[in-house]
């Protein structure tokens, strides 16, 4: 069975988005309202939110703060009529979340288990979709040089001061340097507390008793909303500063690497799996095998701007990130058209295309 990608949904119904004033809940809501639902979405800010005005026509906006039991129960005549409910909300950095485990628990774990609650007292959705991320997998699966499969565990401290930043067969004390991409079946190992409260949020939706689907998140991209607080992803960001001559820093040494999905398709891919049967592969990755190296990226970027831009590359490790990231693709080019998905050089020439627009308004 595929999902219908690209064609809008015939069957609507009442959806209830948390942080849906979020840089992809606000484009998520706004493509729910345009193919005919009616949409609901939390935010911790409410009316107050920089998204809400641009959000008005779209969908309506109740504060609500999922972590506080309290806050959170106010929502129950909403959860009581949802036909859906779409998991957005949290915090979403993987080294920040490093330096402050406890809002990442508080908000992420805490906020999903009173959801769950309240949604198995108060409601019967045909679906939980939850937005997880490609940081459960951690470090991820390297080929060892001797042949077998390692999935790594977090990188030691000693390897981070020795400035050895390869991950290192547990076996054989090498560098491993053949990363696999991650597949949805593969153990999980999250180096960050992030990924561990988004492992958490896989297991609290999983185990709810109701249908299901959770979608593990590549770098999202894609344009800037131009609203306060959204984060229009890495590949924006580079643009910005390339554009701007300000530097750019990729840590260790410059080998850090990456792969990238974009806004526009994790949006459809969601909305897509709204009215349908739940689908053969209730986890799902929305990323690319197409990991590209993040000095290589920023100056692909600055050949197509015309720019040469200034990059830094220390030998330092960012404490709760990881070295490579790549999502498997093969179950997720079973649920739509590979040719359909906007590629990475397509994203990236459409973004410097509307920067360039806005620097010729301007002048």
């Amino acid at each position: 069975m595929t999902l219908p990608y690209l064609k809008p949904s015939m069957a609507h119904g009442i959806v209830l988005v948390t942080g849906g004033t979020g840089y992809i809940g606000y484009q998520l809501c706004k493509q729910l309202a345009k193919e005919g639902y009616e949409v609901t979405t939390l935010s911790s800010k409410g009316q107050q939110s920089p998204a809400a005005n641009h959000l008005r026509q779209s969908a309506r906006i109740i504060k609500a703060d999922l972590s506080d039991l309290v806050s959170a129960s106010s929502i129950t005549p909403e959860i009581a009529k949802a036909d859906y409910v779409i998991h957005l909300a949290g915090l979403n950095s993987a080294t920040k979340s490093m330096g402050d485990p406890e809002s990442y628990e508080r908000v992420n774990i805490d906020g999903t288990r009173n959801l769950i609650s309240l949604i198995s007292q108060h409601g019967a959705p045909k679906k939980i979709i939850l937005a997880s991320s490609r940081a459960v997998y951690g470090e991820g699966a390297y080929r060892c040089p001797e042949g077998h499969v390692v999935y790594c565990e977090p990188r030691s401290p000693k390897h981070h001061i020795d400035r050895r930043f390869e991950p290192v067969c547990p076996q054989h004390g090498i560098d491993l340097n053949e990363f696999i991409p991650s597949k949805e079946g593969q153990p999980p190992k999250p180096v960050s507390i992030y990924g561990a409260t988004k492992l958490k949020q896989e297991e609290l939706v999983s185990g709810s008793g109701f249908p299901y689907q959770i979608f593990r998140l590549s770098n999202i991209y894609g344009h800037d909303t131009r609203i306060p607080g959204h984060s229009a992803g890495l590949v924006n960001l580079l643009t910005n500063r390339i554009i701007a001559g300000k530097e750019i820093t990729v840590y260790e040494s410059g080998g850090i690497s990456r792969d990238f999905f974009h806004v526009g398709d994790a949006v459809k891919m969601i909305i897509s799996s709204l009215n349908n049967d739940p689908i053969q592969s209730p986890i799902l990755n929305l990323g690319s095998e197409q990991r590209i190296n993040l000095v290589d990226l920023a100056y692909d970027i600055g050949s197509h701007l015309g720019i040469r831009p200034h990059v830094n590359t220390p030998s330092k490790l960012m404490f709760g990130d990881v070295r490579n990231a790549a999502s498997d693709t093969t179950l997720l080019h079973k649920h739509t058209n590979p040719s359909s998905l906007i590629s990475l050089e397509e994203g990236i020439m459409d973004i410097i295309d509307t920067h360039l627009l806005a620097i010729q308004k301007a002048a």
